[in-house]
Order: structure tokens, then C-alpha cells, then sequence
């Protein structure tokens, strides 16, 4: 399943040229002038995680890249779904056992901090595999002096990806 993006590429361009809040600080805008835009999608592996905490059944939702395995929490979002598109799209790589083993280990890294940090009690009680989607990322690629770069932003919410999810464009641009 082709996820949809919600940012359009205009609005990607205006998030690029304009943020001045995160990478932008140390380049100018005359330093940016040749860049292209483009989106990709990348694997993903959506889990559903039952914990239980005192007499609290509560399922939250990880997603796992389908790439080197990094989790973090899912947000429900408006979900439209592509059947086909132009745009690359990145295959997976890791394997669904392992996205969950990777899962489970997150989650009781979790729950082991935050029921030292708060004094609660809490135990994972299962966790399922939901879906496998490709999310939607904005790439820009640009020439900052006598080198190229690029920024990477999620396709749906315009944030921008961080030195983690770097390292998985990196992968994915490798093949």
C-alpha cells in the first residue's frame, strides 16, 4: 500500500526554502539556489503493541523502516492510499520476524524506563503485525558550496528528518 502524501510539491519547496528554524541557519539562501525535489517512498512495517498498565489495556501503534530497522511510534493519520505511482519507491529489505523482534525489544526498553521513571508497573502483552505501507518522504538535494547534501521531510506532515532517519535515505539511495 502506496501512502498518499498530504504535502504537495509546491508546499515542499515553500517548507524548504523557508525554514529557517532547523538546517537552514547555517546556509544561505544564495548558496541554495540549484536544488531538485524529489519524492520516494520508503518501506514501513506497522505493529500493534497491547500493554497493560495496572487495570489499563492500552494498544499503541510502532512503525519499524523497512530498511535498517529503526522503530518509533505511529501517529494515526488520514490514511490515503495510492495503487500505483511514478515516484521511486524503496523495497524492503529487512525482514517482517525481524521488525518484530525489534518491536518487542522496543517496547520492553520502554516500559522498563518509564516504569523506573514514574513507578508503575507494566508488561507487554502481545505484539501483531498490522500492515506494511510505503510512507512518503520529500527528498531535496542541493549544492552547498562545492558540495552536494540533501534534506529529507516527511511526505505527510512536512517534518523535517533528523541525522537517524538520514542514515536510512543513505541505505536507500545505495540500493
Amino acid at each position: 500500500m502506496i501512502l498518499s502524501p498530504l504535502i504537495s510539491k509546491g508546499q515542499a519547496e515553500e517548507i524548504f526554502l523557508n525554514s529557517r528554524k532547523t538546517f537552514f541557519r547555517k546556509i544561505k539562501k544564495k548558496d541554495v539556489c540549484h536544488f531538485r525535489l524529489e519524492l520516494i517512498h520508503l518501506p514501513v512495517y506497522i505493529f500493534e503493541a497491547n500493554i497493560k498498565q495496572q487495570e489499563n489495556l492500552k494498544t499503541v501503534e510502532f512503525s519499524v523502516d523497512g530498511l535498517l530497522g529503526n522503530v518509533m511510534f505511529f501517529a494515526p493519520i488520514e490514511q490515503y492510499f495510492l495503487d500505483k505511482t511514478e515516484n521511486k519507491v524503496i523495497e524492503f529489505s529487512l525482514p517482517l520476524d525481524e521488525a518484530e523482534k525489534l518491536v518487542v525489544k522496543h517496547c520492553k526498553t520502554l516500559i522498563l524506563q518509564q516504569g523506573m521513571r514514574f513507578h508503575r508497573e507494566a508488561s507487554l502483552l502481545s505484539v501483531q503485525f498490522s500492515k506494511s505501507i510505503y510512507y512518503p518522504f520529500w527528498i531535496a538535494y542541493f549544492k552547498k558550496g562545492k558540495k552536494y547534501d540533501f534534506k529529507a521531510f516527511d511526505g505527510i506532515s512536512g517534518e523535517i528528518q533528523g541525522i537517524r532517519m538520514r542514515k536510512v535515505f543513505l541505505k536507500a539511495f545505495r540500493g
